[in-house]
């Protein structure tokens, strides 16, 4: 009875931590996974907005980046169980083999949830 007893509260537990999509005010989902390699400057145009989506992910977990940001356009795994997602921002569309010119760094840490959110560009300026 005792194990029936955890297993529905470890059930419940789980069905109601599930988070709600998240809406933002200004930054537009939408415009950010339609530009997946920035060549259309819509993402260019959201990174005015960002600052309003990097105070609400910091801490989440890789899934609700994924569902927030859609899939990277690069992604690299680290020492340790850490990993990077690279979003572009702005390239040269002409030639997509070349390095982009500005893009989003989300770094997570070993259980899977960001610790950094970077916006770099070709010259090395953080923000």
């Amino acid at each position: 009875m005792k194990h029936l007893f955890i297993i529905i509260l470890g059930t419940i537990t789980l069905f109601c931590s599930c988070n709600e999509p998240v809406n933002f005010k200004n930054f537009s989902q939408e415009n950010w996974k339609k530009d997946n390699l920035g060549c259309e400057g819509l993402r260019e145009t959201e990174m005015e907005h960002f600052k309003e989506v990097k105070e609400v992910i910091q801490g989440v977990g890789e899934t609700d980046i994924l569902a927030i940001l859609g899939r990277p356009n690069r992604h690299v795994l680290g020492k340790r169980m850490k990993k990077n997602y690279f979003y572009f921002v702005e390239v040269t569309c002409k030639d997509l083999t070349t390095t982009p010119k500005s893009w989003l760094e989300v770094k997570f840490n070993s259980v899977s949830q960001v610790d950094e959110v970077v916006y770099k560009t070709a010259d090395h300026n953080n923000y």
